[in-house]
Parts: structure tokens; C-alpha cells; sequence
């Protein structure tokens, strides 16, 4: 039986056509549709929002709200 070892997420490398396609409907489509979501229900102001690790950082306006 082989062994498994936990790999930081910040290593973390996603690459090929295969995951490309779906990391950008993430960032473009899922995201921030939840995060409309979100605003609509009143729960977007109970979150906080720490900055996430790269790739998946969504571009801010000046007062820090992801742009959507």
C-alpha cells in the first residue's frame, strides 16, 4: 500500500486543459454567483472574507469587496 503524504495548499498546482476549464468557470460563473447569492439572502455581511490564496483570488475594488 503506497504512502500519502498532506501537501500545503499553497503548493498546491493545478495545470492541464482539463482543470484549466474548470478553474476558470469557477472564478467567472460559481463564485460569483454564490457571492450574489450571498448579498441577496443578508449573509454576505455575517462572513469575513480573508484573502485566499492564489490562483483563486477574486480582483477587489478600492473599498475591498470582491469585484463581481
Amino acid at each position: 500500500m503506497p504512502n500519502y503524504s498532506s501537501v500545503p495548499f499553497s503548493e498546491v498546482k493545478i495545470f492541464g486543459n482539463f482543470w484549466s476549464e474548470r478553474l476558470e468557470t469557477v472564478l467567472t460563473r460559481t463564485i460569483p454567483s454564490q457571492l450574489l447569492k450571498l448579498e441577496a439572502t443578508g449573509i454576505r455581511d455575517s462572513i469575513s472574507m480573508p484573502t485566499p490564496v492564489p490562483p483563486l483570488r477574486l480582483p477587489r475594488t478600492a473599498t475591498g469587496f470582491p469585484l463581481v
